[in-house]
C-alpha cells in the first residue's frame, strides 16, 4: 500500500505542474520521463545492488567524520 501511495504521490506533483503551467500542449513529457526514469534507476543502484550500499555506506561515513572533525 505504500508503494501505491508514493506512486500517487508523484502522479499528483506531475498533474499539478502541469496544471499550472501556461502551455500545457508544450508541457515537456519526454523530459518529464526521462527525469523520473533516471530517479528509479539511481533508486535501484543505490538501494538494491551491493556496490551501489556500499558506495552510500562509504559516502556517509565520510561526512560523518567530516562532521565530527568541524565539532571539535
Amino acid at each position: 500500500m505504500n508503494h501505491f501511495i508514493g506512486i500517487l504521490g508523484i502522479i499528483l506533483i506531475i498533474f499539478l505542474c502541469w496544471l499550472m503551467s501556461e502551455q500545457k500542449k508544450a508541457f515537456p513529457w519526454r523530459i518529464v520521463g526521462i527525469g523520473l526514469l533516471l530517479q528509479i534507476t539511481i533508486g535501484i543502484l543505490v538501494l538494491r545492488i551491493p556496490f551501489g550500499i556500499h558506495f552510500l555506506r562509504v559516502c556517509g561515513n565520510a561526512v560523518t567524520a567530516f562532521l565530527g572533525l568541524a565539532s571539535k
